[in-house]
């Protein structure tokens, strides 16, 4: 079987909103989403009603991300608290 690796790229906001974070939070997303670039582990992840855009919860935290199967990227839209991430 052949893994496939994903790239991963985050948005200024998502970069930003990732610094502003507590430490261990930002770095348990940024191990997320290395698993899930390399399809590893098993996080909380479903997709968002009427949009391609996935959720990934950790704690009392969301991350919007898109999964690019074509081009092999996971690209990182915003990263906040759960009041935050859907206004």
């Amino acid at each position: 079987m052949i893994k496939t690796f994903y790239r991963i790229q985050y948005t200024r906001k998502a970069a930003r909103n990732l610094r502003a974070l507590p430490t261990d939070v930002s770095h348990r997303f940024v191990q997320a989403f290395k698993d899930i670039a390399c399809g590893e582990g098993h996080w909380d992840i479903k997709k968002m009603k009427g949009q391609q855009a996935l959720r990934l919860r950790i704690g009392r935290y969301r991350a919007l991300f898109l999964k690019d199967n074509a081009a092999l990227v996971i690209v990182i839209i915003q990263v906040a608290g759960r009041g935050d991430i859907y206004s």
